[in-house]
């Protein structure tokens, strides 16, 4: 596995990392299902507080029923791909 590592930057590292987890949550995430507020904060592994801000504020549209709010999953994905990691330019990867 180190082998695979040399050479690897920590800004090369963490786009890895970041990319890895999105595809992980993007192949989670069902685009026909209906997700609770807490649902999708653990989706995106977020307190389920900024969860709450990303909906109430439109990032990832909901609509309030009964006494949360509700989320279908093809809004969650449509979020993930507005937010897909960008690779680190060499520069930003060694400042």
């Amino acid at each position: 596995m180190w082998a695979l590592l040399k050479g690897a930057t920590a800004g090369s590292l963490m786009y890895l990392g970041a990319r890895e987890l999105y595809q992980q949550v993007r192949r989670q995430v069902k685009s026909d299902r209906i997700y609770t507020q807490r649902e999708v904060a653990h989706l995106l592994r977020v307190p389920e507080a900024e969860a709450l801000a990303l909906i109430e504020s439109a990032r990832i549209p909901g609509q309030y029923v009964g006494s949360e709010y509700r989320v279908m999953g093809a809004s969650v994905i449509d979020f993930l791909n507005t937010r897909a990691p960008v690779q680190a330019t060499p520069q930003a990867a060694n400042a």
